[in-house]
């Protein structure tokens, strides 16, 4: 072997003989690749040269960890099983995976030492194995092949920084989550029947907004402390230094030590807690994975949909809630919108399997009911984060009461220019105004996708709710009759549906539920007390109501004026969605 001139110590010239060794591997065994299987021994062999290619896709040396994931990601690529009669027909492309997942289990930790060409070329050769060998098919992947590779799909994407890789800018993903996302990608081509709750359940576990902004502040509070500490240490430092001999080059308190100390505290260390799972799942990485995730869940089997609809509703559910805790974030907006789809795509099937097992999957109803109130009321949220939420909605109050004073005071000197004005730009801009559309205002739209949720609770929720408890039912409604009664849910309903119109309606409601069912039920969760409890019993004739309600206008809408503004009938309209 030629000696380069960069190849001057004996380690780095082992490296290049390994990688030598293993990239000649792969060429052979991807040029003969059946006839190498049925060589005797071959099994032995190949278990040894897993056990390397483990070892050194697992180290800390980029050109033989890079050739390491080449030589196992291109073996599983080429791999053509040996017919069925012969004896560990699958053993070379179990024990290929079993090196990967040995390698897989070292490098996916927080600030991992492998480097990040290696877990890149390690994600772009399992993208190309999964196009190679499709799932399902013969000599493709399995059901436990499909779950080992989602497993390393979790693990790569909770911890995609090592050591010496630089922190990504804001807003940018890191190279190790791009192609975890291009991999979970490819599952929108076909997914194994038994491998979907796998990959729904794992897509789920990735919207956690709550943890993840917990272990942030944690791990901000433990910085702080960290940095608090070593300055009074260097101050101390600093004054013995002064009041005794000259201090040494390596010290505290000398220049050479302070810079060092800071290099030293600018690398990320090692010894991080591995219970940071959440820290680097950003609300960019929820926003990716969310709309993945709602796409595949409509198209999953029923059965899947149904046991796996309160993990996937929760996780919407935090996502959605961001709305209190940082409004200008558009994760929350994609949440609601694919809450929606969710309990529209999830809700029939939950039902079909209450028919047919007379029991509704587990906590699905408690996860439904919580949603929405942390959604529509804020409630329920961690208690750390309650409080943030709580001072900047001061902050936003105050605000927007100082806006609003300006606006006044400068509406009246500005009213005269602008008349001045206008008569002579009303030609100019009346095309161009007709063309360009204004955005939409963000607080328009905040209410618009509250309006969109609460139709969704009043028309599908409680519409099939049958499989639910009374006391969820009851918790259903009263967040019915408090998010109408709330100031949003009036403003944006107000504008379409007036009062004197909607009085009618919730009239012949009223004298409908009275005729027909006894007046110890008629009191309930009225607007002006939206907290009151729902009190009644379930009656045959609920069904019946259903389909003399009027159409129009949509029942949330309506619910919000009438809970506004007469509240004998908004109770009596929350007891007959209670009944349903």
């Amino acid at each position: 072997m030629l000696v380069h001139h960069s190849r001057n110590t004996e380690q780095k010239q082992w490296d290049e003989t390994t990688v030598l060794s293993l990239n000649g591997l792969g060429k052979v065994l991807k040029a003969n690749m059946t006839t190498i299987l049925a060589m005797p021994g071959f099994d032995e062999r190949w278990d040894e040269i897993c056990s390397i290619s483990a070892r050194m896709l697992s180290s800390g040396r980029k050109s033989v960890a890079v050739a390491a994931a080449q030589l196992l990601t291109g073996f599983l690529q080429s791999y053509k099983a040996p017919p069925t009669g012969v004896a560990d027909a699958v053993y070379p492309w179990k024990r290929a995976l079993q090196a990967i997942d040995e390698a897989v289990a070292i490098m996916a930790v927080p600030n991992t030492r492998v480097p990040m060409q290696a877990r890149s070329e390690l994600l772009s050769g399992l993208s190309a194995m999964l196009t190679a060998q499709p799932q399902g098919q013969e000599g493709g992947l399995d059901l436990a092949d499909t779950q080992l590779l989602l497993k390393w799909m979790d693990a790569l994407a909770r911890y995609p920084i090592g050591v010496d890789d630089v922190m990504p800018v804001p807003g940018v993903l890191p190279p190790v989550q791009k192609g975890v996302l291009q991999i979970l990608g490819q599952f929108t081509g076909g997914v194994l029947p038994e491998a979907w709750p796998d990959l729904l359940r794992t897509l789920a576990g990735f919207l956690c907004p709550f943890k993840a902004m917990q272990q942030r502040q944690q791990q901000e509070a433990a910085a702080a402390a960290a940095d608090a500490t070593g300055a009074s240490g260097t101050a101390l430092a600093s004054g013995a230094d002064f009041a005794g001999p000259k201090a040494s080059a390596a010290s505290p308190g000398s220049l050479v030590g302070r810079g060092l100390a800071r290099l030293t505290s600018s690398r990320p260390s090692s010894a991080a807690p591995p219970a940071n799972d959440a820290l680097m799942l950003t609300n960019q990485w929820m926003g990716k994975i969310l709309e993945r995730l709602v796409v595949l869940y409509s198209h999953a089997p029923w059965q899947v949909r149904a046991t796996l609809f309160g993990s996937v509703v929760g996780g919407l559910g935090e996502c959605s809630a961001l709305r209190y805790l940082c409004i200008e974030d558009p994760l929350w907006q994609q949440a609601a919108t694919g809450l929606v789809s969710v309990i529209n795509a999830g809700l029939p099937a939950v039902n079909i399997m209450f028919v047919n097992h007379h029991q509704p999957p587990e906590n699905a109803w408690q996860i439904v009911a919580r949603t929405f109130e942390m959604f529509l009321l804020g409630s329920d949220l961690p208690q750390g984060l309650m409080q943030q939420a709580t001072d900047r909605a001061q902050q936003q109050q105050q605000q927007g009461s100082r806006e609003l004073t300006h606006r006044s005071s400068s509406s009246s000197s500005s009213t005269m220019s602008r008349s001045r004005s206008a008569e002579g730009s009303k030609k100019g801009s009346s095309s161009s105004s007709s063309s360009q559309k204004a955005p939409e205002d963000p607080a328009a739209a905040e209410s618009r996708l509250e309006a969109v949720v609460l139709d969704s609770l009043t028309d599908v929720v409680l519409a099939s709710c049958s499989s639910a408890a009374h006391d969820l039912r009851a918790r259903l409604v009263r967040v019915v009759a408090a998010g109408a009664a709330s100031t949003a849910g009036h403003h944006c309903c107000s504008s379409t549906y007036s009062p004197t119109a909607l009085q009618p309606v919730a009239t012949a409601r009223s004298g409908t539920a009275s005729s027909r069912h006894s007046p110890d039920i008629t009191a309930a969760a009225a607007a002006d007390a939206a907290s009151a409890e729902a009190t009644g019993s379930f009656s045959h004739g609920s069904a019946q109501l259903e389909r003399q309600r009027t159409p129009s206008p949509p029942a949330a809408a309506a619910a919000a004026t009438a809970a506004v503004h007469c509240s004998p009938a908004a109770g009596r309209f929350s007891q007959m969605c209670l009944r349903k």
